[in-house]
């Protein structure tokens, strides 16, 4: 499936700090993903191996592994909206003219947004009320706070991805004038 947003953007010469952003837009979800799931597959191997090799199970592996998942769960959300993998109903587009399927795929596009909007708010809201009354993790004694804030930084970034999208598709009728 290919990418509705620009990957290994070209940015002028003598822009470091162009290229840098670039870079980081380009790679960022990925990044993120590799070392969470590098540290999602070491808790899980050790868990095994103190489970079954060593007789003694160790809990923090169980806990951490939990929270890697977790993260990667809402970091891979964001990486599905980049390269345009979210499984959406296209259905009704396929018996529409190519004017009006593009017009009901921004609108559900615009749902999406919305949709992610109002998750994030939710998830900085809980954030919000884990300052106040921070909560421990049972076993490490983390904060909950760096837990729960999984949502929000997920969401967030895929709105941020859908804004880039829209953006991209504004372009693209501009160019292409329609």
């Amino acid at each position: 499936m290919s990418c509705w947003l620009p990957q290994n953007s070209s940015y002028p010469e003598g822009r470091d700090s162009m290229k840098i952003i670039g870079r980081i837009d380009d790679h960022l979800e990925e990044v993120m993903l590799v070392f969470l799931m590098a540290y999602f597959v070491f808790v899980v191997v050790a868990q095994v191996i103190a489970r079954f090799v060593l007789q003694v199970p160790a809990a923090w592996t169980e806990e951490t592994g939990r929270y890697a998942f977790i993260w990667l769960t809402f970091i891979g959300a964001s990486y599905a909206t980049k390269k345009g993998m979210h499984i959406r109903m296209d259905v009704i587009e396929s018996y529409l003219g190519p004017i009006a399927a593009r017009r009901m795929k921004l609108l559900s596009m615009l749902i999406f947004l919305a949709f992610l909007l109002i998750m994030s708010g939710i998830g900085l809201s809980v954030c919000q009320t884990l300052l106040v009354k921070p909560q421990k993790s049972p076993v490490l004694g983390l904060p909950m706070l760096a837990v729960y804030a999984a949502m929000p930084v997920g969401m967030i970034l895929s709105a941020i991805r859908m804004l880039q999208w829209f953006y991209l598709e504004l372009y693209k009728k501009k160019t292409a004038g329609i």
